[in-house]
């Protein structure tokens, strides 16, 4: 970023090798994303363990103009925020998926390295990672049966029901971990077996009565916009008999970081003393987001970004 005469000017960008200049007469927009693909910046901000890998936003997203705001005296807020998804991991791919509903389809449950549930399943993405950092090591797996692996999609496979997993690449059906029985599945994902088998059977109880006594699944809308009608009593809550048993490895993900530059309701930014920087404004998630650490629902990054691109653009043709 240029600064001249106590406002930013310009950009001085490298465009095949070369640096250029490039003059702004009214003032910079950053528009540039947030810094999950960046390593070092998550490490030094967001709450540990932390991978870029987990990340299912652009790996090119890597804090770039974030930096070059701070070096000029730029203020920061929410930098230990992101917009956290339960992610899966998939050989070859350069950024994960998102478990957004398959983890909320009734017969599926997860489950902390001490065998044990820790969450509604069906909750919103953000609220399920934020229950995931308070797990010992974070760790987390999601289980289920034959008759859920037969029933929904999980990830890029399809249900058994459709016969038509045959046309997924080999190294995606291969991703499950399969186990003849719960004592089995719990060997190979190193907890307890006792205290999984304590889980599943607890958890088919309340799936039976149609109450999920620890963690209330299945009593919002929320959670029923991802049931199955043809389950009762509750939509939510299926158990987990049918074996094959099979498990699969989460994350702490996120579909963006949250966190960025601090501005004013102008879209302006601000440096640290809180005064605006002349000529510099930030949108979108290069932006620390006016939702704090809450998620209102879809959209609640493009809606602001939107809005505030907007404003910033109304502000630079009155200037």
């Amino acid at each position: 970023l240029l600064m001249e005469d106590g406002r930013i000017a310009g950009v001085i960008v490298e465009r095949e090798g070369q640096r250029e200049l490039i003059r702004a007469r009214k003032g910079v927009v950053l528009a540039s994303g947030g810094f999950e693909a960046s390593q070092e910046l998550r490490e030094r901000h967001l709450p540990r363990p932390t991978n870029a890998k987990w990340s299912s936003a652009n790996p090119l997203n890597t804090g770039d103009m974030l930096k070059a705001a701070e070096d000029i005296g730029a203020a920061t807020h929410l930098m230990d925020e992101a917009w956290w998804g339960p992610s899966i991991v998939l050989p070859g791919e350069d950024r994960s998926r998102q478990l957004f509903t398959e983890r909320s389809m009734p017969g599926c449950i997860m489950i902390n390295k001490n065998g044990e549930r820790f969450v509604n399943e069906s909750v919103a993405y953000t609220a399920c990672v934020q229950a995931m950092q308070q797990q010992p090591d974070a760790r987390a797996w999601v289980i289920f049966d034959s008759r859920y692996k037969r029933e929904y999609p999980f990830g890029p496979l399809l249900p058994d029901a459709m016969h038509l997993n045959w046309l997924q690449p080999a190294k995606f059906r291969k991703l499950l971990i399969k186990a003849a029985d719960v004592s089995d599945l719990a060997e190979q994902l190193s907890v307890d077996a006792a205290a999984l088998k304590n889980t599943v059977e607890r958890f088919n109880t309340f799936s039976q009565n149609g109450v999920d006594a620890d963690f209330h699944r299945g009593e919002n809308a929320y959670d029923l916009m991802y049931g199955d009608v043809r389950l009762q009593p509750n939509p939510c809550l299926a158990p987990i008999v049918e074996a094959p048993f099979y498990a699969m490895e989460v994350f702490p993900g996120d579909i963006g970081t949250k966190g960025g530059l601090l501005t004013n309701e102008r879209a302006q930014v601000l440096n640290k003393q809180g005064e605006v920087i002349d000529g510099l404004y930030a949108i979108g998630n290069c932006a620390a987001s006016i939702t704090g650490t809450s998620y209102p629902g879809a959209g609640a990054t493009l809606g602001p970004a939107m809005t505030f691109g907007f404003i910033a653009a109304e502000q630079l043709c009155q200037s």
